[in-house]
């Protein structure tokens, strides 16, 4: 608030402050703020100036005057790849803050803008299920099985009694992502065996990917899903009662 203050009046938190005020994304940058032009720099803030920011860009979170979310993803998307953005994207979405027609409409008044291409592409790519994953590495393989043809799984769901990550269920497919942060102890590690023994006691394939995995040998590990699946599918398929016709 000392910032925004600070850079006078119609100044708004935005870019990556803005990101960690709606609690979409950490930086840990000094503040920033935007004003329209006209404004004198301030020392230990990084001030950005622009000709055009409407009423629906601004709003207030927590007292401090700040950029909508839809503003906010538009002004970060510029700093970010595809994948951060899309984690971005589904953070926001889950806080119910974000409308998406809105964010639309921005981007198609400003489509040269630094940043504006990725966030359309990544928003119109975005799978409804991705706001049901519960960490990054989940968000990262949704991203991945689009990318690389996959048909899209369910996500956290139930197999039998156990929820899983990743579920295919015609296929009785599963995966689950071994993030450091949700696998790190003894107990985990034996609790996380268990529960694939018992969900292939049932009839279930199940496939583990660690971090290291998706990032350095994501085509090796999508390839076994996809052997898989199409295993399974052929099996569904011979396994099917066939159709005769009587004359």
């Amino acid at each position: 608030m000392a910032a925004v203050i600070a850079c006078g009046p119609g100044a708004v938190l935005s870019h990556g402050s803005a990101a960690e005020l709606w609690d979409i994304r950490r930086t840990g940058s000094k503040p920033e703020v935007t004003r329209r032009s006209g404004g004198s720099p301030r020392k230990g803030i990084l001030l950005h100036q622009t000709r055009v920011l409407e009423a629906a860009e601004i709003t207030e979170k927590d007292g401090i005057p700040v950029t909508s979310m839809e503003r906010v993803l538009l002004d970060i998307s510029a700093r970010l790849d595809d994948r951060q953005t899309e984690r971005a994207l589904v953070a926001a979405d889950r806080t119910k803050a974000l409308r998406w027609e809105e964010l639309y409409r921005l981007i198609d008044r400003t489509p040269r803008r630094p940043g504006a291409p990725r966030l359309r592409r990544v928003a119109l790519a975005v799978d409804p299920n991705a706001a049901d994953a519960v960490s990054p590495l989940e968000i990262d393989f949704l991203a991945l099985c689009r990318v690389d043809g996959l048909p899209m799984p369910q996500v956290n769901v139930l197999a039998g009694d156990h929820l899983v990550d990743f579920l295919w269920p015609r296929e009785r497919v599963v995966v689950e992502t071994d993030g450091y942060t949700y696998h790190a102890d003894r107990s985990a590690f034996e609790r996380d065996h268990a529960r694939t023994a018992m969900l292939e006691a049932s009839g279930y394939v199940v496939h583990r990917a660690t971090y290291r995995m998706l990032v350095d040998e994501p085509g090796s590990f999508l390839q076994l899903v996809r052997d898989s699946l199409r295993r399974r599918s052929d099996l569904c398929e011979s396994s099917s009662p066939a159709i005769s016709s009587r004359t």
